[in-house]
C-alpha cells in the first residue's frame, strides 16, 4: 500500500516538473525577423528559418507575435484580379518552430472563398514560404457573395466548423485576419473536441481553448470538453477557470451517471474536491 502510494506521487511530482521544464523551454525561446529569415533563440542556441519574408511589389508579409510562444505570418498577394492573403500561425519552443494552421483569404469579382486547415506538429526546418505555399491546396473553395463563411478542417481534411460572416466582402478581406478572430459554429462535434485535446496535448493551448469554448457554447452537455477546457485552462496558469471547468466536469459526470471511477485524480488535486 505504501509502495502504491509513493509511486503515485513520484508520478504526480514528474508530471509537474515536466511541466515546469516545457514551460521554461517557452519562455526562454524568443522569435524575430531579420530580412527576410525568422529567428529562433532559444538559450544559447539560434536557429534560422530562412526566406518566410516576402516583400515585393507583389507580396508583402506582416510578422505578429501572439501569445504563449505563438506568432502569425501573414501574406497579402496582389499579382492577379484576385487579391489573396495567407496566415500561417505558429508555436515555438527549443525544439523549433511548427505550423499550427494556416488560412487563406481569396478576394475577386465573384465574392471570397476561405478555408482554415490545421496541421499535426507540422516542422518547420528547412521550409520556406514556397514549400509551405502549397498546404491545403486540395481543399475546395467556393466564391460567394452572401453568406460569406470561413471553412475549418483538421488535418485530414475533415470538415468541423464554420465561421460566418455579416460584413461585406470588401470589409472582410480588407479587415483580415481580425475579422475572423469571433466565435464559429461546430459542424462536426467530435472532429472538433479530438483537434483541440491534441492542441492541448501538445502545448498550443490558445488554439485548444479557443474550439473547446466554442464546442461548450454549442453542446453544453459534451462532458469532456470540460476535462479538456479544465486542463487547458490549467496550463494557461488559470486555475480559478480551471477549477470552475474541473467542478462542471465533475458535476456532469454525476448528472449523467458516468463511471465515477474514470474521473482522472488530477480533476480532485485541483479542485479542492474530495
Amino acid at each position: 500500500m505504501k509502495l502504491n502510494i509513493l509511486i503515485i506521487l513520484l508520478l504526480l511530482f514528474i508530471g509537474d516538473d515536466l511541466h515546469a521544464i516545457n514551460k521554461r523551454c517557452k519562455s526562454d525561446c524568443k522569435v524575430q525577423v531579420q530580412e527576410r529569415d525568422v529567428i529562433l533563440h532559444c538559450h544559447d542556441k539560434k536557429i534560422i528559418y530562412k526566406n518566410l519574408v516576402i516583400n515585393e511589389i507583389s507580396v508583402s508579409t506582416d510578422f505578429v507575435q501572439g501569445k504563449n510562444n505563438e506568432f502569425s505570418l501573414i501574406y497579402e498577394l496582389n499579382a492577379s484580379t484576385t487579391k489573396i492573403k495567407e496566415k500561417y500561425h505558429f508555436t515555438y519552443s527549443d525544439h523549433g518552430i511548427f505550423l499550427i494552421y494556416k488560412e487563406v483569404l481569396k478576394f475577386g469579382k465573384d465574392g471570397i472563398a476561405s478555408n482554415r486547415i490545421y496541421f499535426d506538429s507540422f516542422d518547420m526546418k528547412d521550409k520556406d514560404y514556397e514549400k509551405i505555399q502549397s498546404l491545403g491546396n486540395q481543399l475546395s473553395e467556393t466564391f460567394v457573395q452572401n453568406n460569406i463563411m470561413i471553412n475549418y478542417f483538421d488535418l485530414n481534411n475533415k470538415k468541423f466548423a464554420i465561421k460566418t460572416f455579416t460584413t461585406s466582402s470588401e470589409d472582410i478581406f480588407i479587415s483580415y485576419p481580425e475579422a475572423s478572430q469571433d466565435n464559429v459554429t461546430i459542424t462536426d462535434v467530435e472532429t472538433a473536441n479530438n483537434l483541440a485535446f491534441s492542441l492541448e496535448q501538445k502545448g498550443v493551448y490558445n488554439d485548444a481553448k479557443f474550439l473547446l469554448q466554442n464546442i461548450i457554447s454549442q453542446y453544453p452537455e459534451r462532458i469532456v470538453a470540460y476535462l479538456n477546457l479544465a486542463d487547458t485552462e490549467w496550463m494557461l496558469n488559470n486555475k480559478e477557470e480551471a477549477k470552475k471547468n474541473y467542478n462542471l466536469y465533475l458535476s456532469l459526470m454525476k448528472k449523467q451517471n458516468k463511471n465515477l471511477k474514470r474521473i482522472p485524480q488530477r480533476v480532485y488535486d485541483r479542485s479542492g474536491l474530495k
